[in-house]
């Protein structure tokens, strides 16, 4: 069904509708554990985005390159897919996006070991989970930053971030 509509979207020329259905297709082979396909699917997606000049349609295809790219162990390609996804999101000002993908960026370098990066994108993207009262993603990032702590052998300071994380939760849920 989905590679109908991508023809029915290359006869009509809708290279918005390109992008978006090749991003899907990308997501359907991913749950498919066919990660090279679905690689290929998102960097024809990219592409697209890159000539329309869809900065969010590029930003968002970039995301996903970029947890794919780590997840196959290409950590210096999918961070730097990351990074340029920060940067359009930036541009763009979404700062949902922003601070999505600051915890992202984080997630990888705190994989990789370096925890003090990680520690540093993760209190950025908390400053803006907080800016933008979002509490759920403010504790996530609480969360985050207890366990990178953890590793670090501060548990005092993991358990206070803890329970900060945990305080936040309870509130959303009054």
């Amino acid at each position: 069904m989905l590679q109908t509509a991508l023809e029915d979207a290359v006869s009509r020329q809708d290279r918005s509708q390109q992008i978006a259905i090749l991003t899907v297709m990308g997501d359907a082979l991913i749950r498919q554990e066919e990660a090279q396909a679905a690689r290929a699917k998102y960097e024809e997606g990219l592409r697209l985005a890159e000539a329309q000049r869809d900065i969010r349609a590029e930003a968002e295809v970039r995301t996903r390159l970029a947890r794919l790219l780590v997840g196959a162990d290409q950590q210096v390609e999918g961070v730097a897919m990351a990074q340029r996804a920060l940067a359009l999101y930036q541009t763009l000002r979404d700062r949902p996006r922003e601070a999505d993908t600051l915890s992202l960026l984080g997630s990888f370098h705190q994989a990789q070991g370096n925890r003090e990066h990680a520690v540093e994108l993760y209190e950025r993207a908390l400053a803006l989970y907080r800016a933008l009262r979002d509490q759920p993603r403010e504790a996530a990032s609480l969360v985050n930053l207890a366990t990178v702590y953890e590793a670090q052998g501060s548990p005092q300071e993991a358990r206070e971030t803890q329970h900060k994380a945990i305080y936040l939760l309870q509130q959303a849920n009054r």
